[in-house]
């Protein structure tokens, strides 16, 4: 175990893999992963054609979680908007009980607003459901 641990941890930077898209001038980020990224990458594409700052950062791998990439995009949001900051909130789209957007919660540092939106029945989550609740925002 004490190989297995000292392996991960010395290549934690290495194994830890995220892709994100349109964060430079982002008021709203949506964090996700899995299948649900698919729907999100194209809410955020939709939500900027109606003249909505969204941008994505999708977690390719879960574990390590990749807390440097989710710290660096919950570190641009605040709960209180001001001149050095751009992102209002975040949003964590899931099928599932919200396992994520606890690890997201988990280490952010108290300075952004994050809402999780779940569906737990079954059902792929749409672009449009995504949308809808980046208009909410």
């Amino acid at each position: 175990m004490n190989r297995l641990f000292r392996k991960i941890t010395k290549g934690f930077e290495e194994i830890q893999i995220t892709s994100s898209m349109m964060m430079d001038d982002a008021e709203v980020a949506v964090i996700t992963y899995g299948s649900v990224a698919r729907s999100a990458r194209r809410a955020v594409i939709e939500a900027r054609e109606q003249n909505v700052k969204a941008g994505l950062l999708q977690l390719i791998t879960l574990f390590p979680f990749p807390r440097h990439s989710v710290e660096e995009v919950l570190s641009q949001c605040r709960v209180v908007l001001v001149v050095l900051s751009q992102c209002r909130v975040v949003l964590v789209p899931e099928m599932n009980m919200g396992q994520i957007s606890r690890e997201v919660n988990r280490v952010n540092p108290g300075t952004a607003h994050v809402r999780k939106y779940n569906r737990i029945d079954g059902q792929f989550m749409t672009p449009d459901e995504i949308l809808s609740q980046l208009m909410k925002l």
